[in-house]
């Protein structure tokens, strides 16, 4: 399998734009405009004002303001410019902005900073310059991405004709062919080229300006193959033959990129997909946590603190402020020994529960601490939080108030020993009266002898 680096649904448009744009202003003459594409051998102008884009002129611009006629002396560029001019910000995906290309069926789209300004135009040949083996890979031979339908003409035709059907059909070249095959080819550059060496050039015949000869490549030619002879010879297409010469199809950039379209639309529903599962288990661990946490509030006599391993605060509930003293701002994320150590509770007491929580025990512990004056004794036990594996992720100490039953308990004791010393004291009285009526019998039975005598 072939390991994908920073594939291209990855990229961010800047990674892949051409930098260097040659701009105008929109009073600019149609012809100056014209002449500097040739000089510069470059397919657009960017047309701005106040440094922002305004416009965008084209091959194709040009073609369709000859085809309506307009190419006088005073024209201005503003007259033929396509606008409004699309535009896309820097860090917009290669995919999105392939998918603006083809669906407004253009080549170039002007791509701006966050400013407004022109960061560069990324083209159909931008994107084709920065496709991936691995995507030619699956797409195989021309034949399964290439136009059937060829728009031909013959060598005897105009120029005239050439434009015609190329503004008709919005088509960015015409195959010039003789007996079914192809012997010449016109695209939209050849058209601004003649223009400028002929000034008008409609009337000229096909046969006398057309490229010739022609490459073409047979129906099984792989894509990848298609492309490099494209790039070889600085050329945006390529006409398909069959095994006799007949002409079978056209293959341009287009087609090529096309499919990178109908793969943006499977990334797209991908991503779509994904995050309705990532929704669906957001949801449910909001709810869960919800339902956890209002369980938690709802625990009115007792603090409860969660934490991670590292014994670090996740979750401190109102009572463990009123016990503790802190407000959860101050203690979230800090670790719980600090509390303890401030309370004066015996450090060996967590460290011996982490011994015990980590065999599936709880730890179990008491404690007592001063307020206003009073003794306060509180009950603690640790247990642990487990994950899906059935790993230790964190601790949960609970702690509750119990001063009232300690004292109710020593209240209780006080009570039956008092019981208990008052019994004794009332056996003690009770023997003391048998020993005394046992004397006072003792006496009289004595007296009664001496009565006798």
């Amino acid at each position: 399998m072939l390991k994908k680096s920073k594939t291209i649904s990855k990229k961010p448009i800047r990674d892949i734009l051409t930098s260097r744009v040659i701009s105008v202003s929109p009073t600019t003459p149609f012809s100056e405009a014209v002449s500097l594409m040739q000089d510069k051998k470059i397919s657009c102008l960017v047309v701005v004002e106040n440094k922002r884009p305004v416009g965008i002129f084209t091959e194709r611009d040009f073609v369709m303001a000859l085809n309506d006629g307009l190419q006088s002396q005073d024209l201005e560029i503003k007259e033929v410019m396509s606008r409004p001019v699309l535009t896309a910000g820097e860090d917009m995906q290669v995919y999105e902005a392939c998918d603006l290309l083809l669906e407004n069926r253009i080549r170039h789209l002007v791509v701006v900073k966050r400013s407004g300004k022109i960061a560069g135009v990324v083209s159909l040949s931008n994107i084709t310059n920065n496709i991936g083996l691995q995507y030619f890979v699956e797409l195989k031979d021309v034949s399964k991405i290439m136009a059937k339908n060829v728009v031909a003409i013959e060598k005897k035709d105009h120029v005239s004709l050439v434009i015609s059907k190329m503004a008709k059909h919005s088509i960015s070249c015409i195959v010039v062919e003789e007996g079914g095959r192809p012997i010449g080819v016109l695209t939209e550059r050849d058209i601004v080229n003649l223009f400028r060496e002929q000034g008008n050039p409609s009337a000229t015949e096909v046969g006398k300006v057309m490229s010739s000869p022609v490459i073409s490549i047979p129906p099984d030619t792989p894509v990848f193959e298609a492309d490099r002879i494209m790039k070889q010879n600085n050329i945006r297409r390529l006409i398909v033959v069959d095994s006799e010469g007949m002409i079978t199809g056209l293959i341009t950039q287009s087609d090529i990129v096309k499919r990178l379209e109908e793969r943006y639309v499977e990334f797209l529903k991908r991503i779509l997909r994904e995050k309705e599962v990532i929704l669906e288990e957001t949801k449910k661990k909001l709810s869960e946590k919800i339902v956890l946490e209002n369980i938690l509030r709802s625990s009115t006599d007792q603090a409860i603190i969660a934490t991670d391993l590292d014994f670090h605060i996740i979750y401190f509930n109102p009572v463990a402020e009123k016990i503790y003293g802190y407000r959860v701002e101050d203690v979230i994320n800090k670790q719980v020994m600090k509390i303890h150590k401030l309370e004066k509770v015996e450090s060996f007491r967590l460290n011996k529960s982490i011994a015990t929580v980590a065999k599936g025990g709880i730890h179990e512990y008491t404690f007592k601490q001063k307020k206003n004056g009073d003794e306060h004794y509180f009950e603690s036990k640790v247990t642990g939080i487990w994950n899906m594996d059935g790993k230790l992720a964190g601790y949960v100490l609970m702690t509750q108030d119990v001063t009232k039953r300690k004292r109710a308990e020593k209240n209780l004791k006080q009570t039956v020993d008092d019981l208990e010393n008052w019994q004794r004291l009332s056996v003690g009285r009770e023997l003391k009266m048998i020993e005394l009526k046992t004397e006072v019998e003792d006496l009289k039975k004595e007296l009664q002898r001496y009565k006798s005598v």
